[in-house]
């Protein structure tokens, strides 16, 4: 699965390189992380940045975990890892915080880092550390991610669920100012911020902006949906059919105690969920997880799923393949961002998914032809 692989229209690196290497393999492309070499697509070995606090079998074939000091010494098996299903990592390292076998919060580090550490396929590691996206209607709040919470404003007097007429769906927000209950809209921000040595996450007001007859006024977020403030893991549910709310945020204090109340949330109802923040977003109110990226120096926020090639898109640029011959790139690793070297020729680095945190730059002329 993991064989010849050729870089072309790029420099050289040598092992241990501080870049990410985007090559072509195949029909497809790989994400090579930095430090690794040629060697590495068999197997690799490294230290984690975990405890380990018991002795506890891998998985054959894949991974394979054993103390090493104080620390634990993990070896991953890349193309056996690429093969298993969505969400896969993810549920494999809470099985290993469950039977604490690393320290409790470890689970989605310890994740992070084995995705982080060997050769995969473009966009795997979301695959692997996701068991859900926006597609399947959930989406996990993690540190560094945004929430945009859109909700009506209606007349002094009007009653809270005064008939008014929206649209929401994950992604997409359409407010019809065709009431005479609505006089405008709000959009209200709120950052998830990283918690408890950067393990859990708390979700924090930011600022709002009200729209109404035509002029923007800035304001403080009111936490109207009363999110939890508490460190925690959130998981985030879109429903769809008949019923009175759009969508379900879910809080545990554990990620395991959130993949065990995710099993248990009735389909319309919080009831079945006993151990969690369970709370339901109204219908007339829109949610939706934002990725905080910069392109061209200024911040921007990106959905949740975004790629590339889609926030230059946004940018202004009709065209994101034309910017490839000046397109750079910067991927988190680490707590840092170290620069994605890739074929300027191939458009495949359009494609690949946002994490958050990334540095794009189209160029020196940054602004979008007119």
């Amino acid at each position: 699965m993991f064989a010849a692989v050729a870089v072309s229209g790029c420099a050289v690196h040598k092992p241990g390189a501080q870049t990410w290497r985007l090559a072509r393999q195949g029909t497809g492309e790989i994400l090579i992380p930095p430090g690794a070499s040629n060697r590495d697509f068999s197997h690799r070995t490294f230290r984690a940045d975990v405890p380990a606090t018991a002795s506890c079998a891998g998985t054959e074939g894949v991974t394979a975990i054993k103390p090493r000091g104080k620390k634990l010494a993990v070896t991953v098996f890349p193309a056996a890892l690429a093969a298993k299903p969505q969400g896969w990592l993810s549920e494999w390292a809470t099985g290993l915080e469950t039977r604490a076998c690393i320290p409790a919060g470890a689970a989605a580090v310890l994740a992070a880092q084995i995705v982080d550490s060997v050769p995969l396929d473009l966009n795997a590691s979301t695959r692997l550390l996701h068991p859900n996206d926006r597609q399947t209607g959930q989406v996990d709040l993690q540190p560094g991610m945004r929430l945009e919470v859109i909700s009506p404003i209606v007349k002094d007097g009007a009653a809270p669920d005064a008939p008014i007429i929206t649209s929401n769906e994950p992604g997409k927000i359409t407010v019809t100012v065709s009431s005479s209950n609505l006089v405008g809209y709000e959009v209200a921000w709120f950052g998830v911020a990283a918690a408890s040595g950067g393990n859990m996450a708390t979700i924090v007001p930011d600022y709002a902006e009200r729209h109404i007859d035509g002029r923007t006024e800035r304001a403080s977020a009111a936490n109207s949906l009363r999110f939890p403030a508490l460190p925690g893991y959130y998981r985030l549910f879109y429903k769809s059919g008949s019923t009175d709310f759009t969508a379900i945020l879910l809080g545990a204090s554990t990620w395991p105690d959130l993949e065990r109340s995710s099993k248990a949330l009735n389909e319309d109802s919080c009831r079945a969920v006993k151990s969690a923040t369970c709370v339901l977003v109204p219908k007339r109110i829109a949610i939706n997880p934002m990725l905080s990226v910069t392109v061209n120096g200024k911040a921007e926020n990106a959905g949740w799923g975004s790629t590339v090639g889609g926030v230059i898109q946004h940018a202004g640029f009709k065209r994101p393949a034309d910017t490839l011959p000046q397109l750079s790139v910067m991927r988190p690793y680490k707590g840092g961002s170290v620069p994605v070297v890739f074929d300027r020729r191939d458009p495949s680095i359009l494609n690949m998914v946002l994490t958050g945190g990334e540095v794009i730059s189209t160029g020196s002329d940054s602004a979008p032809p007119r």
